[in-house]
């Protein structure tokens, strides 16, 4: 015990906590804490792919950290999130609602005030939670939480957006002495930084590059019958810069993306790190996720706000010593990333999940393996601004994942149905809505859309205009 003490006081000199008090918990008190309802520490990061992790079998790209976490934990390969793009599927994280429910339809947007109240922090400090928040906040007119949006997400905030100084706050945070249990969300701004990457090198003569960069994907030709809309509305001005990327600089930006990862997964190890060193990781949950994808030169796409795998597939890993299975890989089940998120944090905090919630709590799955009455379906949706002129908004498009196919829809342009088989294309390089092998298909998950639409009250897209 002595030795666990030292190291403890160690720890809090080192981030420079002041929480003396802490440092001689007696044992009894250790006991007492580890009895009590779980702390909960989210971390998630900007535009992680689920495949940009070493523990996904990935070669390029080195993240011990996340292995770490996924090694003691259960890691979902089939996670989803709620929409390819920061503010609405960070909305959807905190309600626990889709983007038309909450109003989050597209970046810089608050969350309509009659749904603001079933946040997540409202709900946990109800009873009895602390609620601390770190890093990138996206929602309203700010990358930071702050001002008058506090009145409406009453976090303890410990820092704004920079990596580095998320992950020292929340080692802080971790450090003081807890006489309740506590939400910590740590935001991380990257991988996002590849954003800017394009327009750094695009047109230059020479740059920094990556000597053997990662080949490119094996899906990296457009798809034939791909919807029109996708490359005429979204990638236009500034992401226009893609079509100034040669093979060569394909491989240096999928080099740029990994690096950006492995910043960020050194970062999160410091804050595990911090976890084990204060005593507080026996009575953690931690559920790590991303917002959304990137691209990463699939199907010569890059960023995000398309609904091809690499954009809409995220990470999505749970641990909790000594509850949920360590080292396990769920392949079997749809998690929808955003409001699972919101659901299992609650079901641990014993806390009931608000009538509407879309999330379903995998805490069955992650500590047994199974689940009754799992979905057999999960929605994303994309919306993206009209004219910037007038500010008019519109409706883009929706996906619906089953277990063995993608289906999604745009209402414009031309071809505006995909239909994916997930179990023999998974590269999705052949669209098969105008196979009349696969009608049967086709119409079913139309009908599911427009079933999910009813259901939902999304009256702002009609499956009918491709009846």
């Amino acid at each position: 015990m002595k030795k666990r003490v030292n190291n403890r006081r160690a720890f809090i000199q080192r981030v420079g906590g002041a929480a003396l008090g802490a440092l001689a918990a007696p044992a009894i008190l250790r006991a007492e804490n580890a009895r009590k309802r779980p702390n909960i520490l989210y971390i998630f990061t900007d535009q992680q792919f689920a495949g940009a992790m070493s523990c996904a079998g990935n070669p390029y790209v080195k993240t011990p950290a996340l292995d770490a976490l996924a090694a003691a934990g259960t890691r979902f390969t089939e996670a989803y999130t709620a929409c390819p793009v920061c503010s609405p599927a960070r909305a959807s994280m905190l309600t626990g609602l889709y983007l038309h429910e909450h109003g989050v339809i597209i970046n810089d947007r608050r969350i309509r005030a009659d749904r603001a109240t079933v946040s997540i922090e409202h709900l946990l400090t109800a009873q009895g939670y602390e609620c601390a928040y770190a890093g990138k906040w996206h929602l309203a007119k700010g990358q930071i939480l702050e001002g008058d949006e506090l009145q409406q997400h009453p976090y303890r905030v410990l820092c704004g957006m920079n990596d580095t100084r998320v992950s020292a706050a929340c080692a802080q945070f971790l450090a003081e002495q807890h006489d309740r249990p506590f939400l910590l969300v740590a935001s991380y701004l990257n991988p996002h930084d590849i954003c800017h990457w394009p327009l750094r090198v695009a047109g230059r003569k020479s740059f920094d590059a990556v000597e053997n960069p990662p080949p490119l994907p094996a899906n990296f030709a457009i798809p034939e019958n791909e919807p029109t809309i996708l490359r005429q509305r979204y990638l236009t001005e500034r992401h226009q810069s893609h079509a100034k990327l040669t093979p060569d600089l394909w491989r240096q930006y999928i080099a740029a993306y990994y690096r950006y990862v492995e910043k960020v997964d050194a970062e999160i190890g410091k804050v595990l790190a911090a976890l084990r060193q204060t005593g507080l990781a026996e009575n953690t949950l931690v559920i790590f996720s991303s917002d959304h994808g990137d691209g990463m030169g699939a199907h010569q796409w890059l960023q995000k706000c398309s609904h091809y795998e690499e954009s809409v597939r995220v990470p999505f890993i749970v641990s909790f010593p000594g509850r949920i299975r360590a080292g396990a890989v769920d392949t079997a089940h749809l998690v929808a990333s955003c409001q699972d998120f919101y659901a299992t944090a609650l079901d641990y905090a014993g806390v009931e999940i608000p009538a509407g919630c879309s999330g379903r709590s995998v805490r069955s799955l992650a500590e047994e393996g199974s689940a009754k009455h799992w979905r057999d379906e999960l929605v994303s949706e994309i919306w993206v601004p009209g004219d910037r002129q007038t500010a008019w908004d519109v409706t883009f498009g929706r996906m619906v994942r089953t277990a063995r196919y993608k289906y999604a829809i745009y209402n414009e342009g031309e071809r505006r149905e995909v239909l994916f088989d997930m179990e023999t294309d998974r590269l999705e390089m052949r669209n098969l809505a105008s196979d009349p092998a696969r009608a049967t298909a086709l119409r079913e998950h139309r009908q599911r859309l427009a079933s999910w639409c009813a259901a939902t009250n999304d009256t702002t897209f009609i499956p009918a205009l491709i009846a």
